[in-house]
């Protein structure tokens, strides 16, 4: 695993007897994302506000690359985090048998 795969997982459970796939992403899937679920990337203003407040609290300027993390795709929920500057996102669907 390097930089460019770091949060890239994919875990597979059963729930209410349907098979589910549920995928953690990073910068480099999100676009991928958009295009599985039709959606499109947006500027999150709460992650945003998180990004800003982190880059802050380092002492950093917040740039382009910062600003791009909290670009999220619409068919997910965004997901607080409160330990870095990127959100998590929460998308879901039924992979059929």
């Amino acid at each position: 695993m390097n930089d460019e795969t770091a949060g890239n997982h994919l875990f597979d459970t059963d729930l209410c007897d349907n098979r589910k796939k549920i995928t953690l992403i990073n910068h480099i899937t999100k676009k991928v994302l958009c295009d599985h679920f039709g959606s499109e990337l947006y500027e999150n203003e709460a992650a945003l506000e998180n990004v800003r407040r982190r880059m802050e609290a380092f002492g950093r300027e917040l740039t382009d690359i910062n600003r791009q993390q909290a670009w999220v795709p619409r068919c997910c929920t965004v997901l607080p985090n409160p330990l870095g500057t990127a959100p998590g996102m929460w998308c879901v669907t039924t992979v059929k048998k």
